[in-house]
């Protein structure tokens, strides 16, 4: 059996004077299971005007 669960917040940081994002901070995870693995993968992303940052990291584990 396979599941598998998502999620993600969005933060804004900064706004232009025409209610444009210029700057946010999401952050994310995803959460699966199969069998007796399960796997953790969380992260962030930085976004500034055209620029992007992401920071993620994977954890496996066995039950």
């Amino acid at each position: 059996m396979r599941f598998s669960l998502r999620g993600g917040y969005n933060v804004t940081i900064k706004k232009s004077v025409k209610k444009k994002d210029i700057s946010t901070v999401t952050f994310v995870d995803n959460y699966k299971a199969q069998g007796k693995w399960d796997q953790l993968d969380a992260g962030a992303y930085f976004k500034y005007k055209i620029w992007s940052l992401a920071i993620r990291m994977t954890y496996q584990f066995q039950n």
